[in-house]
């Protein structure tokens, strides 16, 4: 191939990721103002300033620009746990949970619509979201019991599919305004900890018994529990 036709094929495929992205955007920015539902493909194409047929040339469904939208945001996450001054992997499971309620109350109209877009049964998007957070799960999992945190003989996979189970359950919850980000943070490390504390090592026994009181205490401090809901 000439220099020329690489060099045109080039700026095609910078200008293609350019829309790409900019439709992404769009998508992003409409998630947080209508909720999931509500956004449209024509909304998305006005508002990233692109054809409707542009728009179904790169990305054909509404699914696939928001699984877009959504895994970026996973690997957005993913760079910040891992700039956060965790010790071990132990301390990088409850770290995780921290994150998720700090972005639950920085961006609470996003992680809303994504939470509802999981729910999404008819196109394959709670599939689409859920996957890759599955296995990011899973190599927490199994980085905590290679550096010894857990038995190893845990079963990564059972376990990981608990605590992502934990997770879900506490983000409906926050989703539906039934509780505020700090008492998702609290909840899901309670089940984080019944969950790890069967396949605790005598590295992690310990820690995982006194967050495990720690805990309890909070959880059962029920004016603290209103103050927190009627507060937000």
């Amino acid at each position: 191939m000439a220099a020329g036709q690489t060099a045109t094929l080039s700026r095609r495929e910078t200008a293609k990721a350019e829309r790409r992205q900019r439709i992404v955007d769009a998508a992003g920015a409409l998630v947080r103002e209508q909720g999931y539902d509500a956004v449209s493909m024509v909304q998305i194409a006005e508002r990233a300033e692109v054809s409707p047929a542009t728009l179904y040339n790169l990305f054909q469904t509404k699914s696939a620009i928001f699984q877009r939208v959504f895994d970026l945001d996973l690997e957005d996450y993913q760079r910040k746990l891992a700039d956060m001054p965790v010790r071990n992997a132990l301390e990088r499971l409850y770290a995780a949970i921290d994150l998720a309620a700090e972005l639950c109350r920085n961006d609470p109209d996003f992680y809303r619509a994504m939470t509802r877009a999981g729910d999404s049964r008819n196109d394959g998007l709670g599939l689409a979201i859920g996957r890759p957070r599955r296995a990011f799960w899973r190599a927490e999992v199994e980085t905590a019991i290679k550096e010894g945190y857990l038995r190893g003989e845990t079963d990564a996979d059972l376990l990981s599919r608990t605590l992502g189970r934990f997770m879900r359950s506490v983000f409906l919850e926050w989703s539906a305004h039934l509780i505020p980000a700090k008492q998702l943070q609290k909840e899901a490390a309670y089940g984080f900890t019944l969950a790890l504390l069967p396949y605790s090592t005598r590295k992690s026994g310990p820690a995982l018994k006194s967050r495990l009181a720690d805990l309890e205490a909070a959880l059962a401090a029920p004016c603290a529990k209103t103050k927190e809901k009627t507060s937000r």
